[in-house]
């Protein structure tokens, strides 16, 4: 009550208690939005308002863990994460196209990884290794063909993940390099993480240089 809220709160407060978005129009001075109850209130996911969240992702052996990271969307971004990646797909990066629930600070501290630097508590505590694939949500890891997944299952996610850059044209893409680490990964532990290790931070400082 009596407070400003961004519409992605809006729209995630409400999805989180099982309502589906159909449609939203200003009326007058007031924001009309027009909904569908769908499915129970989820209330195994807790949301955070905080400066530092807490994420749930999926990890080794398809475990489900609490990632850490600084905010760099709005509250309650985490439960529309389905409906823009229906609305808007990916990009060769692999990030959401026109990302609404991003705050007008979140594409700075992307940029530089200032979100990530949160995720060192969660490699103390040996949820994640420095080098591996991130730890990824349950939506965003169902898009992965299962061959992957059988991969993805036997190595903990890693801080520094292999990077797109450019020449990287579509999901596919993402998928093959990806893969790429984890069967060298598979084979030779310590040289693919050395490998990626050198090769991602080459390519953070001085650029063109593809994982």
């Amino acid at each position: 009550r009596n407070r400003i809220i961004s519409t992605t709160e809006a729209w995630g407060r409400l999805y989180r208690m099982g309502f589906s978005i159909e449609k939203e129009y200003s009326w007058g001075k007031n924001t009309v939005v027009i909904c569908t109850k769908k499915h129970k209130k989820l209330s195994h996911i807790i949301p955070s308002e905080n400066i530092i969240i807490k994420l749930l992702r999926v990890s080794l052996d398809g475990n489900l863990i609490y990632i850490h990271k600084m905010r760099s969307m709005y509250p309650y971004s985490e439960f529309l994460q389905k409906r823009v990646f229906e609305s808007n797909s990916l990009d060769t990066k692999g990030k959401f196209n026109n990302d609404f629930r991003i705050t007008p600070y979140g594409g700075f501290i992307r940029k530089f990884w200032i979100d990530e630097f949160p995720q060192v508590i969660d490699w103390l505590r040996g949820n994640i290794k420095i080098v591996g694939i991130r730890a990824m949500s349950e939506q965003y890891f169902s898009l992965y063909p299962g061959r992957y997944k059988s991969k993805y299952y036997k190595v903990k996610p890693g801080f520094i993940s292999p990077i797109f850059d450019e020449s990287t044209s579509s999901f596919e893409d993402i998928i093959r390099i990806e893969e790429e680490y984890l069967d060298l990964y598979l084979k030779s532990p310590l040289w693919a993480d050395l490998n990626y290790f050198f090769a991602t931070l080459t390519m953070i400082f001085f650029g063109g240089v593809k994982s």
